[in-house]
């Protein structure tokens, strides 16, 4: 794949570092990674894009002023257009996204920001010449752009029919060789439920941080250009393993795969004249020869080990191997000589002596395994049955607490005889919030007493809520045990997690039990596997214990 052209590529970089409103915070690490994406866009050694080709904004720019430049830009591209954008996002009740510019109101999205779908627009609109049109957003909940991306998203020939340029899309098509290779990617900082973050101590927004650097550093291997994708699957990877948010791709045909980058890795470290790919070189699969044969060797001397392969072996592909030395050549005893292929050499001068030894202990190690088998037994056995009498324990008070809550009386109707019963009460519905994209709101009411509290409800009370639907509250033991809005109710008096890795702890002692038991039998039936077969054992027990605590589970809150 090729370099998009940059004489006929454009690029507006839009970094957000100052805000009006107090509720969000100044980031002048948004403004930073834009101008910083801006420098390695115009650097031939990225892209190449002339200086006037790439535009940056900030905080003084308006929604108008944000618009109308993307527009000029999109105007003026005919191979590729990018469009950056860093700061705060904002959701709405309708889950669309607004982007946050400086006058931006936290409590009302649509004041002072900038409506993806209406920027969405404008570079579809203004820029249908351009053959790719990239949207990259570093913002909370930016995954929203997906959804608002897809589903209405026209084709090429609805665009140019719409704005009166059909014959000269078509004459453009008729020139290319492909004529799907044209199309919109958008890349995301998080998922729509996520927010995004600035590291402590970062220069950048996370996601930017990470942009910048595969630009910057190259990725090792990929040849002399890497695609949009592939720097979007580093950049995921390395957000994933540090438990950030999670990065969102949405692309048309595919041409995440086709927007390609120069690539500074191949640039700086060359192999041999020309960039390949990583092999497993000698280096790394020796050192794990080495490390494998110096802990045989630990426990049976006498046997021949590699040398540790030097920092630079396999750098260049060389396939020569590492001398072998023995255990006496390794102390500084000996001396260096080269060896034939990889293996180990028993060394058989002490072979007579070990011979001689073997009988004499063949008595001792089976009384030893005898004695040993006897306590493991006996250990087991108190192991597990301790963990059966704790789990137990602490698990039905969980159960009891259900049970309890389940029996006791509404107080209307036996306020004077029952002193633990549920207070029912009609609350007004203050607030409503998607906590994730797990079918997962949250539910503000406000009780009869004046205070607010908030609880955790599924999607169809959420929606029923929205309409403006009162909320039925039952109240047990002071706290919030139901909440129903139109027969949709969420009860909050459950077994937690806690309840159910007791019930686990109680299972997997009765297995310790059962292997302590029944120790004796197995290892005579199986010789040799007997650790084999108690992992098969608990494996089927552990799913016969998932299975038996899951229904107990749906019993139980049914």
């Amino acid at each position: 794949m090729t370099v998009p052209d940059p004489a006929r590529s454009r690029a507006v970089l839009i970094g957000i570092d100052a805000y009006t409103h107090r509720a969000l915070r100044p980031m002048p690490e948004a403004s930073a990674g834009a101008r910083r994406l801006a420098d390695l866009l115009r650097d031939p050694s990225v892209w190449g894009l002339p200086a006037e080709h790439v535009q940056v904004l900030g905080a003084e720019h308006s929604a108008e002023e944000v618009q109308a430049a993307v527009r000029d830009a999109a105007k003026k591209a005919r191979d590729t257009l990018l469009v950056y954008f860093a700061g705060h996002g904002r959701p709405d009740r309708s889950h669309r996204l607004h982007l946050a510019l400086a006058k931006a109101d936290a409590d009302h999205p649509q004041v002072g920001t900038l409506d993806y779908g209406h920027l969405r627009d404008v570079v579809r609109e203004a820029g249908h010449r351009a053959r790719y049109r990239v949207m990259v957003l570093d913002c909370c909940y930016s995954g929203l752009a997906g959804a608002m991306s897809t589903a209405t998203a026209p084709t090429r020939d609805e665009l140019a029919d719409a704005l009166g340029e059909l014959d000269a899309l078509e004459w453009q098509l008729a020139q290319a060789d492909d004529e799907d290779d044209y199309g919109d990617c958008v890349l995301t900082s998080a998922s729509a439920t996520e927010e995004s973050f600035v590291l402590p101590g970062a220069d950048y927004p996370e996601f930017t941080g990470e942009l910048i650097r595969v630009l910057h550093d190259g990725i090792a291997g990929a040849g002399s250009t890497f695609s949009l994708e592939h720097a979007w699957e580093k950049i995921r990877r390395r957000m994933l393993e540090r438990g950030s948010p999670h990065p969102q791709q949405f692309a048309q045909n595919r041409v995440a795969r086709k927007i390609c980058l120069h690539n500074r890795a191949a640039v700086r470290h060359p192999v041999n004249g020309a960039e390949s790919l990583p092999t497993a070189g000698s280096s790394g699969r020796n050192l794990l020869v080495y490390e494998a044969e110096q802990s045989i060797a630990d426990r049976a001397p006498g046997m021949v080990v590699h040398q540790p392969p030097p920092s630079n072996q396999g750098a260049t592909g060389n396939d020569a191997e590492p001398p072998l030395l023995t255990r006496e050549q390794a102390a500084g005893t000996g001396g260096v000589t080269r060896s034939g292929p990889r293996r180990l050499f028993p060394d058989t001068r002490g072979r007579s002596r070990a011979r001689r030894s073997r009988s004499s202990g063949v008595l001792l190690h089976t009384e030893l395994s005898t004695r040993t088998s006897s306590v493991a037994r006996w250990g087991l056995g108190t192991l597990g049955l301790t963990a059966c009498i704790v789990g137990i324990s602490l698990s039905s008070s969980y159960y009891r607490e259900l049970a309890d809550y389940r029996q006791a009386p509404i107080c209307a109707q036996a306020r004077q005889t029952h002193p633990d019963c549920v207070t029912r009460e009609v609350d007004q519905v203050v607030d409503t919030r998607m906590v994730s994209e797990n079918d997962i709101y949250d539910l503000t009411v406000r009780r009869a007493s004046g205070k607010t509290e908030t609880q955790p409800v599924r999607y169809k009370a959420y929606k029923a809520a929205l309409g403006g639907a009162p909320a039925d509250v039952k109240i047990w033991r002071g706290q919030i045990a139901e909440v129903a809005v139109n027969g949709n109710s969420e009860q909050y008096i459950d077994i937690p997690a806690a309840g159910w890795g007791w019930s686990y702890l109680a299972w997997y002692g009765s297995e310790l039990v059962g292997i302590a038991l029944f120790m004796h039998a197995l290892s005579n039936r199986t010789p040799g596997n007997a650790l084999g077969a108690v992992a098969a054992v608990s494996l089927v027990w552990g799913l016969l214990g998932f299975l038996a605590i899951s229904s107990g589970r749906l019993i139980a809150l049914a």
